[in-house]
């Protein structure tokens, strides 16, 4: 997309008549236009909508129209260009001013962002402020708004402790200064820091954060005042990124609902999915955008009903003061769809999910504690569906899946299901790499799949062979359902697939949001979570693609099964077994 050019138009004034040819126009316009006679049609500058639609506009012109403007694109030297134009009707002819439509927006938003740093001045009553644009410091009076000072962070640092006459040999203030410019340095606001000076007197910051559409700045209120809300002192309430409650408030607020007050609620642990990988590949500036819609989210769904906090890196934890299920359920589904929906706005090529685990007090349990370890369980159960979900824990059903999650947890600590996989693997290895006759090879075949269907804990495995044309079914197993992958199976189909040849999915509801036409393929086909594998000859046409399909309910595929699910159709497709 061209980049749109800054100008500052002025005095462009022009008449055109209904069909948009310009009867007149000033040197201004002429000059825009970069043209020296102002006989020229307009539409030649528009696309055919806006065309279009000042055609129109300019036809169902009225004296009693409330507003005679029109916003149009521009495109008068091959860059585009927004404007507002005003319009008054003379005769048979229009009149005509042109405004362009990113400086006025400048000009608003410069306004509006002036008008909320004064608000947040004159509504806190201080003698002094300072704020932070991101690379220096001002420091300001709240009586003329006169500059007392400006400079980089290390000039400044010294300059406010000097005129406040702060004593940094007190170590307490001392580690407030330094927590203060640390904090305005990551752009954490929202807090409070008292500090003591050398006469023993008391001197209050509290930080705030002011933006508008394209500028933001970080605010500091001064006060000497001696009384002052504990809300304002420099007590960690809050989460300095999410502005959520930091674990411990939380914490505390959450047990004294349960523990104490004895109130009927629902406890909510949110975990955003595969966090780590996400700052991987984005980086971590991206994941704390994240991090800060998803709080967002939550603070929206539960606004009203309860409250959440942060507990950990890309955990969350809230309380709302809803037990019916169908309650619990639509918030347990804004939040899911609002985090799908709203991450890819930060960035088309990412999509981020959660998973929640979520205990109803007090039928499900009767303390803080418990109710914290069965959501904890019950998030689990919903990492291992597949992720993007939410599980409401029902006794009768997660009951034995919990004690099965134990068991195996124990087995894993013991190192029996460590063995349990080796022999798994080898056993299928060995029936890989041996050889079988032709006419016992449809038998051998079908006992490879059967053992890799148990261990990759699938409900379908389908092998698909490229014919040179198109792809068709050599093999299906576990399920009797029609497939319907092999009516899609074009080169627009492997575009979800990576470069080294293969595409997993541990929920296909993430395909809600972003291919409508591919969610519902694997709807129609009755499949939750997959692992499909494009294997190649050796000259770089297609040979087959294995496809390991789980059925509701979903679930994660563990890093080494995908490893050996991807290593065991390449050796499929090199030994010729389909």
């Amino acid at each position: 997309m061209p980049e749109i050019k800054q100008r500052r138009i002025s005095d462009v004034a022009f008449m055109l008549d209904s069909k948009l040819h310009v009867v007149k126009a000033n040197r201004s316009f002429l000059r825009l236009f970069n043209t020296i006679d102002s006989n020229i049609n307009l539409g030649d500058y528009m696309n055919e909508t806006d065309k279009t639609n000042f055609m129109h506009f300019l036809s169902h012109y009225h004296e009693g129209m409330e507003n005679p403007c029109f916003i149009v694109e521009f495109n008068p030297r091959g860059d585009r260009m927004n404007c507002i134009v005003q319009v008054n009707k003379e005769g048979d002819i229009f009149s005509a001013t042109l405004q362009e439509l990113s400086y006025l927006l400048e000009m608003l938003d410069k306004t509006i962002f002036e008008n909320r740093k004064y608000h947040e001045i004159l509504g806190s009553f201080n003698s002094y402020f300072f704020t932070f644009d991101g690379n220096r410091y001002r420091m300001q009076n709240t009586k003329d708004l006169t500059d007392i000072f400006e400079g980089s962070e290390e000039t400044f640092r010294n300059y406010f402790v000097d005129f406040f006459r702060i004593d940094i040999g007190q170590e307490v203030s001392a580690k407030q200064v330094s927590r203060l410019f640390e904090d305005m340095s990551q752009k954490i606001t929202d807090k409070g820091y008292r500090l003591l000076n050398l006469d023993g007197e008391t001197v209050y910051v509290q930080t705030k954060v002011f933006s508008t559409r394209e500028k933001t700045e970080f605010i500091a209120l001064i006060s000497t005042n001696s009384i002052i809300k504990d809300d304002n002192l420099f007590v960690e309430k809050f989460d300095g990124l999410t502005n959520l409650y930091n674990k411990k408030t939380v914490t505390e607020m959450i047990s004294n609902k349960i523990n104490i007050s004895k109130q009927p609620g629902s406890l909510f642990i949110i975990d955003v999915d595969k966090f780590k990988e996400c700052n991987d590949v984005f980086g971590h500036a991206f994941g704390d955008k994240v991090l800060v819609a998803v709080s967002k989210i939550i603070q929206e769904a539960v606004s009203g009903h309860g409250f959440a906090g942060r507990i950990g890196g890309d955990e969350f934890i809230c309380y709302v003061d809803k037990t019916e299920e169908y309650d619990v359920r639509n918030i347990a589904r804004d939040i899911r769809l609002g985090i799908q929906w709203a991450i890819p706005a930060i960035n088309p090529n990412s999509v981020v999910t959660s998973s929640m685990g979520i205990v109803r007090i007090p039928q499900d349990a009767a303390t803080y504690e418990d109710a914290f370890k069965l959501a904890d369980k019950c998030l689990y159960i919903a990492k291992d569906r597949g992720r993007n979900c939410y599980v409401i824990y029902r006794p009768e059903l997660h009951d034995p899946i919990i004690q099965k999650n134990d068991m195996g947890l124990k087995d894993l600590i013991s190192g029996k299901s460590y063995a349990d996989n080796v022999n798994a693997e080898l056993e299928i290895l060995d029936l890989l790499s041996s050889h079988r006759p032709h006419f016992r090879r449809k038998a051998h075949a079908e006992k490879i799949v059967s053992k890799l269907i148990a261990f990759l804990q699938v409900h379908k495995l389908t092998v698909f062979k490229y014919d040179g044309i198109a792809y068709n079914i050599a093999y299906t197993s576990g399920h009797d359902e029609i497939n319907f992958r092999q009516r899609k199976l074009s080169d627009n189909y492997f575009r979800y697939f990576n470069a080294y040849g293969f595409f997993q999915a541990d929920n296909i509801n993430v395909f809600d949001t972003v291919d409508k036409e591919k969610y519902d393929m694997y709807l129609t086909d009755k499949v939750s979570s997959t692992l499909e594998v494009l294997c190649k000859k050796d000259d770089g046409s297609p040979n087959i693609l294995v496809c390991y399909d789980v059925f509701k309910p979903a679930q994660t595929f563990p890093k080494q099964k995908i490893v050996f699910g991807i290593m065991a159709a390449r050796i499929l497709a090199e030994k010729g077994i389909f």
